[in-house]
């Protein structure tokens, strides 16, 4: 089949153009000029909290900026548009808000051709702190996770490791430096939110180096497993214990990341060991072809950096991962439970 190209007219590509840079904007200047509101830290990941924003991840071409805590949006052109509405109670078509942008660069005497987000991007990056200040002490966390099939044991052992810990928002997993520095942290969201017109259900503390993966020990040498979330190790972990087994378990981060690798204290794990992958079953089979090509990647990578024996591990059909399995098993054994006791 020949392809088509479609042209645009003037007006049209004048439009995307507009478009195109006003996307680039220094976008937490612009908030705090046009909304008054202070951001803390630098770099990309910038908190303004009191407000109940965090100004975080960007998209493959460093453009799309999203808000979380509460407040929804999607590339700066939409932030101004639901900020208008949330912060001065004015609607704002994508025009004006365009328009808006291109006035603020031209004030901070920045041509609309050069709009950029580079001046805090290039700044030093924000140091990581993991604060225990929004600690759950309810129990709400504890009732979570043994609705999850979690025992109450592995997940306060995985707390002793330095693997989890439970906030007010549901369980955040972190990932620790070669001294035992936290480094990274992600909250698994009890409650998912709506970020940037997308459900999600985790949220990233700012100043995280997401290259390092939460890792929870076990005891069996030379016997390592590879999951993808915090709650398939935590799953995984259970299905192990009643096998009487204890490997260590890294949280990769996803199907997709093999970045964790490039850290001597994760290399020293996997060198020389026999290591499972664990994959995933996806919705569709295009989508699971995708994410078998990544875990053979992921293969590859362990493979270079002297991984012993590699076998690569799925869950039955009817179940997406580890936390799946985890959960029916547990159904299974304690509905096993009580028809004994009622016998």
């Amino acid at each position: 089949m020949q392809s088509v190209k479609i042209t645009f007219s003037k007006f049209q590509q004048k439009q995307f153009d507009r478009y195109a840079q006003a996307r680039r904007v220094d976008l937490p200047s612009l908030i705090t000029d046009r909304y008054q509101i202070q951001f803390s830290g630098v770099g990309n990941n910038l908190d303004a909290e009191g407000h109940g924003l965090r100004l975080g991840m960007k998209d493959s071409n460093d453009e799309k900026i999203w808000l979380a805590n509460g407040t929804a949006a999607g590339d700066a052109v939409q932030v101004v548009q639901q900020l208008d509405k949330s912060y001065l109670n004015k609607v704002t078509s994508k025009n004006e808000a365009i328009k808006t942008i291109e006035d603020f660069a031209v004030t901070r005497g920045t041509s609309k051709s050069t709009i950029s987000s580079n001046a805090r991007s290039e700044a030093a990056p924000q140091e990581f702190k993991l604060t225990n200040s929004h600690r759950d002490t309810s129990g709400v966390i504890a009732d979570y996770i043994k609705a999850r099939g979690i025992g109450w044991k592995t997940f306060n052992n995985a707390i002793e490791a330095g693997f989890a810990d439970k906030t007010n928002d549901g369980v955040r997993f972190i990932g620790l430096d070669a001294n035992g520095q936290p480094r990274n942290a992600e909250t698994r969201l009890i409650v998912p939110r709506v970020l940037g017109g997308k459900l999600t259900k985790f949220i990233c503390a700012p100043g995280s180096d997401r290259s390092y993966p939460p890792v929870l020990p076990g005891t069996d040498k030379g016997e390592v497993h590879i999951v993808e979330g915090g709650f398939s190790a935590f799953g995984l972990k259970e299905i192990m214990n009643r096998q009487g087994k204890s490997p260590t378990i890294i949280v990769s981060g996803g199907k997709d990341n093999t970045s964790w690798l490039k850290h001597a204290h994760i290399q020293a794990l996997v060198m020389g060991a026999e290591v499972t992958l664990h994959t995933e079953n996806e919705k569709t089979s295009e989508i699971q072809a995708v994410a078998d090509e990544a875990a053979n990647k992921q293969c590859e990578a362990l493979r270079k950096v002297g991984a012993g024996k590699i076998v690569m591990q799925r869950p039955p059909i009817n179940f997406k991962d580890n936390a799946d399995l985890n959960l029916y098993q547990k159904t299974q054994e304690l509905e096993k439970q009580a028809q004994l006791k009622t016998k």
